[in-house]
């Protein structure tokens, strides 16, 4: 077997100091250990055939190389720097997924904590494909119906992007009824 020991710095060396002249450690002292603040993030959860009936379809991404597992989710992404969260879903859903969107009324699903990032979901309605198509983060997309998509997040233990797509359902139907209601008339 081969000793790659001489290849890294004891444990204790020092490998660099900071501004003000103080030296950084390799490795952190036990118990020092802080892990990464969460980042916040926005995501959609497109929809279009908006019926009652179980029939609408939600678009879900495939993220490239291997991310999420290689499991298919909803758009989503770090919100930047003076972006509103509403803005950020914008603009993740239409990179990610080669689609434009716009709000349903009162959009906002709520939020779901993952292991990198605490994300706020909102509804939104599909408007069509963006002349350039997805960007480089996304492997695929396809439109599932939200029953469909709700039982894939479960097999899949995707607990954060379930509980967002059952809301979605939910606020859907709401929607879809209000629609009929006002057809009516």
């Amino acid at each position: 077997m081969t000793d790659f020991s001489s290849h890294f710095p004891p444990p204790g060396s020092i490998v660099g100091k900071t501004p003000k002249g103080e030296t950084l450690p390799l490795f952190a002292p036990a118990g020092t250990y802080k892990p990464l603040p969460k980042k916040a993030a926005a995501g959609g959860i497109v929809v279009r055939d908006l019926t009652l009936d179980g029939i609408t379809q939600v678009l879900m991404i495939k993220p490239a190389n291997g991310w999420n597992r290689g499991l298919y989710t909803f758009p989503k992404g770090t919100i930047d720097q003076g972006e509103t969260p509403m803005e950020a879903c914008y603009r993740e859903v239409a990179e990610e997924s080669g689609r434009f969107a716009s709000f349903f009324p009162y959009p906002y699903l709520g939020q779901g904590e993952g292991s990198m990032s605490i994300t706020k979901y909102f509804l939104c309605c599909d408007d069509g494909p963006t002349p350039w198509g997805h960007d480089f983060e996304t492997e695929a997309v396809m439109w599932v119906r939200i029953d469909e998509a709700i039982h894939y997040l479960a097999e899949n233990k995707s607990g954060r992007d379930e509980t967002i797509a059952r809301k979605a359902r939910r606020r859907i139907g709401q929607a879809y009824r209000i629609l009929r209601l006002s057809q009516q008339k």
